[in-house]
């Protein structure tokens, strides 16, 4: 399965400020009614992205929503 990585990093963005570490994936309105919720991590933005990677393997709507 292909996986729009553009498209990942576009809606990753960094923790509020009151939190140091940690990147969030920000779901749009579309992807939400499309039961694609938005995940936040601790950590490294390459651990985000390993977990959004597995979440899109392992859930069929994710799956839908990013394939190309």
């Amino acid at each position: 399965m292909a996986i729009n990585f553009r498209r990942l990093k576009a809606q990753i963005k960094p923790f509020k400020p009151e939190v140091k570490k940690g990147y969030i994936f920000i779901a749009t309105k579309e992807q939400s009614n499309n039961f694609v919720w938005t995940v936040a991590s601790v950590g490294s933005k390459r651990k985000l992205l390993f977990t959004l990677v597995t979440l899109i393997h392992l859930d069929k709507d994710w799956a839908k929503e990013f394939k190309l």
